[in-house]
């Protein structure tokens, strides 16, 4: 996954196992029907700290298009938890 912002591009490597379990407590406390200032600023520090902090919370806000935002919050969290959640099909039933 990539995520440009102005003229630069960042390449997401090798993500911890710590981040799944983010993505996870995000997705449970943060209401997206009724988003808040304080819960978006979670959601960037978290697509920054998945990243690997290689840019910053003010970056993300003054160089990616504000129409992009929400697009892309989105589609780094579910690239996340649709790759775990594969990961969780593949392990044995319990009998």
């Amino acid at each position: 996954m990539e995520l440009k912002l102005g003229k630069n591009t960042y390449k997401l490597g090798t993500v911890k196992a710590k981040m799944i379990r983010k993505a996870m407590q995000l997705t449970e406390e943060i209401n997206f029907d009724k988003l808040t200032v304080n819960d978006l600023d979670k959601l960037v520090e978290f697509i920054v700290e998945l990243f690997g902090n290689k840019f910053t919370v003010d970056d993300v806000y003054e160089n990616l298009d504000a129409q992009e935002l929400v697009p892309t919050l989105n589609k780094c969290i579910n690239a996340l938890m649709g790759t775990f959640a594969e990961k969780m099909e593949q392990m044995p039933e319990k009998k």
